[in-house]
């Protein structure tokens, strides 16, 4: 018996002895999925580790440097849901490399390599932010190239679409702690070229400035909208964003959220909980931001997108560490041209301006309008492969705002505008060393009178943050503007520092409320080059030309008075043509940023020089409705619709009376309203002349919001040019008579 206790004694013992041994055994931790080896830590800052861990209850971390000394040591508790943070203190910025080495009661569980301390930025927004470097003009040359970016360049991909408890497709109602997939990388790595674009090129620009390493977390989505960036929290805690998204049904109530079914580009909250809350252990110096494209095409009004960006920047400030008095600064960029119609992204471009004057110590607006549009056809013209301009500008703004650099650092905006009975003096505000202009003319200005209706205006500079805008056809303007256009690329106006020219002038209306009819900036009317940028669409945007002719030959020159459009005939009759139209499958299709709307112009007036050795006649001047359907306006001044230019090689101005229009022709029948021209197919300048050389300049428009009587009947039997003619003139006068 005794010795059957004595057995059953030492079995006890040996399993109770077993027991810590196997708890020993289960004891384990893991770090969250946003760190790695190779990873960057913003200088001077705690830097904070987090992960799970059972079996025990203290967690330390040490800080260890190149030769293996202990630079520093912190230690963190285990808390009931078996998550632990533990940070220690981060050194100044430099190119050292660190070791961290993390312990759960002792023993190792993580040990991370290759660690650096400096400068940490959050990159986010849609897919023009998302475009990875092997996308751009620049990272296609470098791969070809075998280059890649500096190795002390540090980068946390966070993948496009994240998982929830291992489905890409269900959507958590609460902020995650984690983002799995995660992966850091560095510069010097080939999936470098999957990283932002935009997010690579500021960072090398800021690493060149800076001499210490640069870190961006980059988390942005293509197709998203700035709602779903948004928390819960910080949504239902502005009545104002509230409001505007129940207005278009975006909000979703707490008890009628589904984990799945839910749309990652646009519902509320699917990317701040999936990608953004989880980085709050970082301590980024401020945020990049490319996003707006997906709210123009889902028709948030500029007012709306202008609160949600500043519920962004409120609720995300103190999630890294910033507050009320010093936000988290953000440098955002304004939208690249596309067509998406109407004036949606002229207003909002104009309402990002805006909205950095309301945060002006913590908020920079970069301007991209001449940023080469160079696009590839698998991508579309949405997503302009140019890139490094983007980030350059991004990074200029960087050193002034944040590291002190400079004092500007933000594009120029309109600080007043006063109008005279000829034009309108503008100043900005924010122009550095003055304003400067990137070409011998300054171009992409308008300007309307109390009609509202915005035509070509010239504009010069008249101090270091003073310009004059003004035009012949519009006495007392009531307001101007700039690089108001869909596609307004050839605005060149800049303020400059001790380099030269800087930032571009954002584009702006000194009074929005004034206008009626935008000016689309109709490169064709200035004559001066030959090939221009249009928005047709994906497939077909690019190069067309600027004008086109039938029976002659064009060039473009520069001379004395500037360039014109030159045209050496080869054949008796010759007409030209401004480019409107391509060909697209057979089809003919209007360019989408082509204005066509001309009823609201009274005249259009242009200079003709004759520098052949015989006179020319512009015989019509034709504007088409329609393949078949055309209107001639008459010659102002004169009694028809022709005009004698005569071989003296001097500039002549023709100017077309748009209140006057006859169909085909026939300038002794019926005078057609000039709503008939809201919808021109064609423009067509018809001459004859024997070995014509013919130049054309400075075709300007003239508003006029009235038209008389809509339809008006005219019998002039005088300007009958065919028995046609005469017979029409006679009919008309005796309709006029008895009715």
């Amino acid at each position: 018996m005794k010795r059957i206790v004595s057995v059953l004694l030492a079995a006890v013992l040996c399993i109770g002895c077993a027991f810590p041994a196997i708890a020993a055994g289960e004891a384990q931790a893991a770090l969250y999925a946003i760190y790695g080896n190779n990873m960057l830590f913003q200088q001077k800052q705690p830097a904070v580790f987090v992960g799970t861990a059972t079996g025990g209850v203290r967690v330390t971390c040490t800080l260890l440097d190149e030769s293996g000394g202990t630079v520093a040591k912190g230690e963190g508790a285990v808390n009931k849901s078996g998550r632990f943070s533990v940070s220690v203190p981060a050194p100044a910025g430099g190119y050292a490399q660190y070791t961290v080495v993390l312990a759960l009661e002792g023993r190792e569980f993580a040990r991370l390599t290759g660690v650096v301390f400096g400068e940490l930025w959050l990159a986010s927004g849609q897919s023009n932010m998302q475009m990875g470097l092997g996308g751009t003009e620049t990272g296609i040359r470098m791969y070809a190239g075998g280059e890649t970016l500096s190795g002390d360049l540090r980068f946390l991909f966070v993948q496009p679409y994240v998982e929830y408890m291992g489905d890409t497709e269900r959507f958590p109602i609460e902020p995650q702690r984690d983002v799995p997939g995660s992966v850091w990388i560095r510069g010097d790595e080939p999936g470098v070229y999957g990283v932002s674009a935009v997010a690579a090129l500021f960072a090398q620009k800021l690493q060149q400035t800076l001499d210490m390493p640069v870190g961006v977390l980059c988390a942005p989505l293509g197709g998203s909208s700035i709602y779903s960036w948004l928390s819960r929290e910080a949504i239902e805690s502005d009545a104002a964003v509230l409001a505007d998204m129940q207005a278009i049904g975006r909000y979703i109530p707490a008890d009628e959220w589904q984990e799945t079914g839910h749309d990652v580009y646009n519902d509320m909250t699917a990317n701040y909980n999936k990608k953004i809350d989880a980085l709050r252990v970082f301590r980024p110096q401020g945020l990049i931001w490319y996003q707006g494209e997906t709210d123009i095409f889902n028709s948030v009004e500029p007012a709306a997108y202008a609160r949600a960006f500043d519920l962004l920047q409120r609720s995300w400030s103190p999630l890294f560490g910033f507050d009320a008095l010093r936000r988290l600064p953000i440098i955002y960029t304004q939208i690249a041209s596309y067509p998406y119609g109407g004036d949606k992204l002229q207003r909002l471009n104009v309402e990002f301006a805006a909205m950095q004057r309301l945060q002006p110590r913590t908020r920079a607006v970069t301007p991209i309008y001449d940023v080469p549009l160079t696009y590839r056809r698998e991508s579309g013209v949405i997503h302009p492969t140019e890139k490094d301009l983007v980030a350059l500008r991004m990074a200029y703004a960087a050193e002034g705002m944040v590291y002190g650099r400079r004092d500007v650092y933000t594009a120029a905006t309109v600080q007043s505008a006063v109008p005279d009975e000829n034009g309108i003096t503008v100043t900005l505000r924010d122009t550095g060393n003055g304003l400067v202009c990137s070409d011998k003319v300054l171009r992409g200005f308008s300007i309307c009178g109390e009609d509202g209706i915005f035509v070509q205006a010239d504009a010069r500079i008249t101090g270091s943050d003073t310009l004059y805008i003004s035009a012949p056809e519009v006495p007392h303007p009531v307001s101007a503007a700039y690089a108001y256009a869909e596609n307004n690329a050839r605005a060149n106006l800049y303020a400059s520092d001790e380099n030269g020219a800087a930032l571009p002038v954002s584009p702006f209306v000194t009074d929005l409320s004034a206008l009626r009819m935008s000016w689309q900036d109709r490169e064709w009317a200035d004559c001066d080059t030959e090939k221009v940028w249009r928005l047709a669409g994906d497939t077909y945007t690019g190069w067309f030309d600027n004008w086109t002719a039938d029976g002659a030959a064009l060039s473009y020159a520069d001379g004395e008075e500037g360039s014109c459009l030159h045209i050496d005939a080869d054949k008796h009759s010759f007409s030209v043509s401004p480019t409107s139209r391509y060909t697209d499958d057979m089809k003919k299709k209007f360019f989408a940023d082509a204005r066509r709307d001309y009823s609201r112009y009274s005249k259009i007036s242009f200079r003709v020089r004759n520098t052949g050795s015989a006179e020319v006649t512009l015989r019509q001047v034709r504007l088409y409705t329609s393949t078949l359907i055309w209107y001639t306006p008459l010659v102002d001044g004169s009694h028809g619709d022709s005009a004698v230019i005569p071989a003296d090689g001097a500039w002549h101005t023709v100017t077309l009376d748009l209140s006057q229009i006859f169909r085909f022709g026939n300038v002794c029948g019926v005078t057609y309203s000039r709503s008939r021209l809201t919808e021109l197919e064609k423009i067509q300048l018809r001459f004859a002349g024997d070995d014509a050389k013919v130049e054309l300049d400075s075709f300007r428009f003239t508003p006029d919001g009235t038209d008389g009587i809509a339809r008006r009947f005219i019998a002039r039997l005088d300007r009958a040019r065919t028995p046609f003619e005469w017979l029409s003139a006679m009919v008309m006068r005796v309709l006029v008579l008895f009715f």
